[in-house]
């Protein structure tokens, strides 16, 4: 028994590189700086987060 589903093709996609559309600093800034987190504990990087410029 198939149970994929396929979903409708959009008509369009809206891509806010800069958050002027939407407000993506709520999302954009605690991910920055988790993704700096996480190469200090790889090791791959030491000392603070570079700064965030919006």
């Amino acid at each position: 028994m198939d149970t994929t589903r396929r979903l409708n093709k959009p008509e369009a996609m809206i891509f806010d590189m800069d958050g002027t559309l939407f407000k993506t600093e709520t999302l954009l800034v605690p991910a920055y700086h988790r993704m700096f987190e996480g190469l200090r504990r790889e090791g791959c990087m030491k000392g603070m987060s570079l700064p965030y410029r919006a």
